[in-house]
């Protein structure tokens, strides 16, 4: 995820905080902090990067049995990524 401005997509956004899309989805209802999406076009959605980067600070950090956990996942969700990119013709 970029350090700057832009847009990260919904996907993107998700692996780099540790939750799934649907995930993200539902926080777009339920969190009101949680940031807006952006439409990109009709069947793609982003995030600003600067409200993803604030939110995940305003954010507790995780307590030690979390941080495995959080670990865990980030490491499969980049593991799922990589295998939803190698099927793309």
């Amino acid at each position: 995820i970029p350090k700057s401005g832009g847009l990260t997509r919904r996907a993107n956004a998700a692996d780099f905080l540790g939750l799934s899309v649907a995930t993200c989805t539902r926080k777009e209802r339920t969190d009101p902090v949680f940031p807006k999406p952006v439409v990109i076009s009709d069947r793609c959605v982003g995030y600003r990067t600067t409200e993803l980067l604030a939110w995940a600070a305003s954010r507790p950090a995780a307590l030690p049995n979390q941080a495995s956990t959080a670990a865990a996942s980030a490491a499969l969700a980049e593991k799922r990524r990589a295998e939803r990119e190698a099927c793309v013709p």
